[in-house]
């Protein structure tokens, strides 16, 4: 009896590790991705150069894949126009709004455990939610708490 509740003691500790260090690196990467975006707010122009190599890649790929003969002329212009579509979309995306949610995943969805990621992004969330609101009011959108929290 005793090995049975050994084995299972250990077994449980070692469940236990696992989850832990699967929200742990859930949550590092959300935060990096939030960093990500706050770095964007204030270098727009990295934002669109980095967009742009992607979605180049992104068209290279689809090109490779319509002279292979995978796609049809049809399916061929029409995943064209839904690339640009989304390029188009990310470009005028927000920044500083992707951040803000991207910090509010991590404390959000991955805690507990209060990992040094959650408790980074719980000191961010204030400053990105007061840089959000000053950028809806520059572009004369009217501001109310309940719209950015």
């Amino acid at each position: 009896m005793f090995r049975i509740g050994m084995v299972v003691s250990g077994l449980l500790a070692l469940l236990a590790l696992l989850v832990y260090t699967d929200v742990y690196l859930r949550a590092r990467s959300a935060y990096y991705k939030a960093e990500k975006y706050y770095y964007y707010s204030t270098h727009p122009e990295q934002m669109r150069e980095d967009l742009k190599r992607e979605f180049q890649s992104r068209r290279e790929k689809l090109e490779t894949r319509f002279r292979r003969g995978k796609l049809s002329q049809q399916e061929y212009e029409l995943e064209q126009v839904v690339l640009e579509g989304e390029y188009k979309r990310r470009i005028e995306e927000s920044a500083i709004k992707n951040a803000l949610v991207w910090y509010e995943t991590v404390v959000n969805l991955f805690s507990p455990p209060r990992t040094r990621w959650v408790k980074e992004a719980e000191k961010k969330i204030p400053q990105c939610r007061a840089e959000w609101k000053a950028e809806l009011r520059t572009k004369g959108i009217p501001v109310e708490d309940y719209i950015t929290d």
